[in-house]
C-alpha cells in the first residue's frame, strides 16, 4: 500500500510529488466490516453472507437504540457486522447491528 501526493490532471492521471510506502499493520488487516442478510442463527454463531460470525460476551448486538440478544435476531434480517477475521476464516464480531428495512 502506498500514499501518493500530487496534482490531479484533467485526464484523471496524477503527477506525483511524493510516493510513500505505508507500513502494514497486521491488526488492521484482520479487521472486517460488511453488511448483508442473516442466513442462520445458531448461538453463539450466525451466518451472514456465507461467513461464519462468532459472538462472545464482548459482542454488542443492537437493534436501533436497544441492545438485544443473539437469539432475538432472525433469518432474513439485514445486519452490519464489525469484527476481526480469525485464522480459520471465521469472524469474531465486536458489533452486530440490525439495519432498518
Amino acid at each position: 500500500m502506498v500514499q501518493v501526493e500530487g496534482s490531479l490532471g484533467a485526464d484523471g492521471t496524477v503527477l506525483a510529488r511524493s510516493i510513500e510506502k505505508l507500513a502494514r499493520d497486521e491488526e488492521e488487516e484482520d479487521e472486517v466490516e460488511f453488511e448483508s442478510v442473516i442466513q442462520s442463527v445458531t448461538p453463539p454463531t450466525l451466518t451472514v453472507a456465507d461467513k461464519t460470525v462468532l459472538t462472545d460476551s464482548a459482542t454488542r448486538i443492537r437493534r436501533g437504540d436497544r441492545t438485544v440478544l443473539l437469539s432475538d435476531l432472525q433469518v432474513g434480517e439485514r445486519v452490519e457486522v464489525k469484527g476481526k477475521r480469525l485464522a480459520d476464516g471465521s469472524i469474531l464480531a465486536t458489533r452486530v447491528e440490525v439495519e432498518d428495512n
